[in-house]
Formats: structure tokens, C-alpha cells, sequence
């Protein structure tokens, strides 16, 4: 591991203990940082512009999305909120997202940070849909090419 990604490591671990700490008042338990990075689903996504896609919608806390993204998906993409949060903060960093705090009204006294989308992401959400869309194009072009030999194949077989 690279001195740059246990600086990005630490400091995932820094904003998920802060996250979990102002909405449940409490710690993470010990060992459960491990737990809540390890969803392997969310290296294979642009959480950025499932986030930008959910928040043209509508302002959500976090826990929101992470729940929307699996139930839309039928349980094909679930994730941590880490890296969820990871995400949002790049968006927030850029000025794409903004958020706002509010207490909730229960005996935990948690605060629930909501996330809204600014006019100023536009063009970089068009530009990661578009990026997204083309990708998954050509995965789909490579894919078919390698099973077109296999068809040809299959083909003079059964001639």
C-alpha cells in the first residue's frame, strides 16, 4: 500500500467514525470499521453520479441512499456508508452538493445531514452520465466480440 492510499484509508476511517459518531452519538464499535469498508460492490460503480442521479430527485441523508441504490438495483449494488460518504464529500469539495444538519427527533438525538444538489453540477453530471454510458458500451462491444468467434464456430458444426 502507497504512503497516498493510507492517507485516503486513514482518512476514510476518519469520516466514517465522525459520521457514525454525530448519528448515533456513540463510537463505532471496535472491529466494525473493517465491516462497514468491505462491500466490494462499490469498486465497481460511479458512486458520484449515483448520488448526483438520486439528488436531482430530491434532498437525502445518506442512510436514504444507500437504501434507495439497493432497493432500485433489486440488491445487485449495496454499499457501505463510507463509501458512500467518500463520494459525497468529493461532490461537496467540488460544489456540486451542499448539506445541512438537522437534530432528529428521537431519544438518541442524532443529527441527520441532508445532501442537495447544486445547479453547478450539471455539466459534470451530463459529462460522468455520459462517461458511464460509454463504458458500459464498450464493455458490452468487448464482451460480444469475444463470444463471436464461439458463434462462428458453434456455426460451422452444425453445417
Amino acid at each position: 500500500m502507497t504512503f497516498f492510499q493510507k492517507i485516503n484509508v486513514l482518512n476514510v476511517h476518519e469520516m466514517v467514525a465522525f459520521r457514525f459518531k454525530a448519528c448515533y452519538n456513540t463510537d463505532i464499535p471496535i472491529g466494525e470499521e473493517e465491516m462497514i469498508l468491505a462491500h466490494e460492490s462499490t469498486k465497481k460503480v460511479p458512486l458520484e453520479l449515483l448520488c448526483m442521479e438520486l439528488l436531482q430527485e430530491r434532498e437525502m441523508y445518506g442512510y436514504e441512499m444507500v437504501q434507495e441504490i439497493e432497493q432500485r438495483s433489486g440488491g445487485l449494488l449495496r454499499m457501505s456508508l463510507a463509501s458512500l460518504y467518500v463520494a459525497l464529500r468529493r461532490l461537496e469539495e467540488a460544489g456540486y452538493v451542499t448539506t445541512r444538519s438537522t437534530f432528529c427527533n428521537d431519544r438518541r438525538g442524532r443529527v441527520r445531514v441532508y445532501y442537495t444538489l447544486q445547479d453547478s453540477s450539471k455539466e459534470y453530471h451530463e459529462a460522468a452520465l455520459k462517461e458511464h454510458l460509454d463504458t458500459a458500451e464498450g464493455m458490452r462491444r468487448f464482451l460480444e466480440s469475444t463470444k463471436a468467434p464461439e458463434k462462428k464456430a458453434a456455426k460451422k458444426k452444425g453445417d
